[in-house]
Parts: C-alpha cells; structure tokens; sequence
C-alpha cells in the first residue's frame, strides 16, 4: 500500500479505489499470462506474501504499475480504471493486433480520475565531491499523482534512517525549492557540507539567533546552525511524502 502524504491538503491518498482490486487483478494477469501469486511476484520482483498483502488491503501497490509499464508498457490509467489505450505508444513487446484490446472489461463507477506523472529520482548524497553543492544525481523514475507535481519540484529516495520510525529510509521525498523562508516546525532539505542534502524540521530560536535541526530517531543529535548559515542552507520545503506502510 502506499502512503501519500500532501502538505496542501493534508490527507492520506489511496493511489487506488480499493473496490476495484479483483478488477484490476483480472486485467493484469490477462495481460501477464501470470494466473498463479508464483508467475506473478516472479514477473513483479516481488515475495509472494506480497500480492497476499495486497489483496487483504484490497490495494494494488503503486510499484507494481511502474514495473507493468517497463516491462509491459502498460497503461496505468488501463490497470487501474480500464481506461484506452491499454498500452503505452513506444512498445515492440505486446503484439499489435492486441493493442487496445482488453481480455475482459468491465463496467466500472469511480468518483474521480487519477492521473499520474512520472518523476525523475535524485540521490540525497548527490554527484559532486564532498564539500561541494548539492548536484542532482538522478538515479530511478517513479510515478506520482499529478496533482502532487509542481514546477522545479526536486524528488528524491531517503537514504538516511534519521526520520524513522516516522518516515522511513527508502521513502520518496518531494522537496519545493522556492520555499525557503523558515516555519518552524516544518520539514526541509538543508544542503549542508560534507553531507549533501538532509532532511530535517526546523525550529528558529531567536532568544539566540539559531536554527535548531531535528531528526525523529533518538540515534541522531540536533544540529543548531547560527541563523544566516542555516538560512543560507535551505534547500527547500518538503511538501509530500510516499513511502510504504
């Protein structure tokens, strides 16, 4: 299952109508020829309890559409509300006579189309050498709703365990670079030297001119910065969160 977090909106956003999952199984496994969990979590790369997960929670994960349009060139749009074309322009994989053509419809009622946009991935550490800004260093794509998208907007994978158990490593991490004045209480990116980029909530202490940074593990010290180098370090706001239940 995948938690989306949204700081516009502030609620959790299913990336799938949970009604509809044998639905959407039936249109994969059509597709895939994978009609067993053993066929299926081998062409997913997945563990089988995995798709056992998945239909318990009556969701289909949003990594299983990234994998579909690889190796598939599946639409997600198609897999998720049976919506034309069924496969992505781009394809020698799928015969053409097949393009277009579902094994099997059926007539289904959403409240609301989702739409998806695919994003580039940066690593936290970055491409440059060690004391130097932050340089993208992109390093995977991944789908996001479309209304989670904005102008200039950098993503990129949580390589540090210093947000668990809250946000955990691994998690996908959308950062607003042109918010950079500080709300305290708030989570940014800092491009700090000789770490790249962290993720931290920042508190401003005026009684002593400081910018306090705080990680969720107790493993992990605060950090106070004097104002005008914290502030000079901002890299952006975080404005959503996707990682795994």
């Amino acid at each position: 299952m995948i938690d989306l977090y949204s700081k516009e909106d502030g609620v959790t956003n299913s990336c799938f109508v949970s009604d509809l999952f044998e639905i959407c199984m039936e249109r994969i496994q059509s597709t895939t020829k994978a009609y067993t969990q053993v066929e299926l979590a081998e062409i997913l790369h997945i563990r089988q309890s995995s798709i056992s997960d998945a239909k318990k929670r009556n969701s289909i994960p949003a990594k299983w559409l990234v994998t579909l349009l690889q190796k598939f060139r599946l639409n997600p749009d198609w897999v998720l509300l049976g919506e034309q074309p069924q496969y992505l322009e781009g394809t020698t994989d799928v015969p053409s006579h097949e393009i277009g053509t579902p094994k099997s419809t059926f007539p289904i009622h959403v409240p609301k189309r989702i739409k998806n946009k695919t994003v580039i991935v940066h690593s936290m550490s970055g491409s440059g050498t060690t004391g130097t800004p932050w340089e993208q260093k992109p390093v995977e794509q991944i789908m996001i709703p479309e209304h989670f998208y904005r102008p200039d907007m950098i993503v990129i994978v949580l390589e540090s365990a210093s947000l668990e158990p809250i946000i955990r490593k691994g998690s996908y991490i959308g950062i607003d670079p042109h918010q950079q004045n500080i709300i305290s209480g708030e989570l940014y990116a800092f491009d700090l030297p000789r770490e790249g980029l962290v993720i931290r909530k920042a508190y401003v202490r005026e009684d002593d001119d400081k910018i306090l940074l705080s990680a969720f593990s107790q493993h992990f010290q605060e950090q106070a910065l004097p104002f005008e180098f914290g502030q000079q370090r901002v890299f952006g706001r975080i404005v959503w969160i996707l990682q795994e239940l």
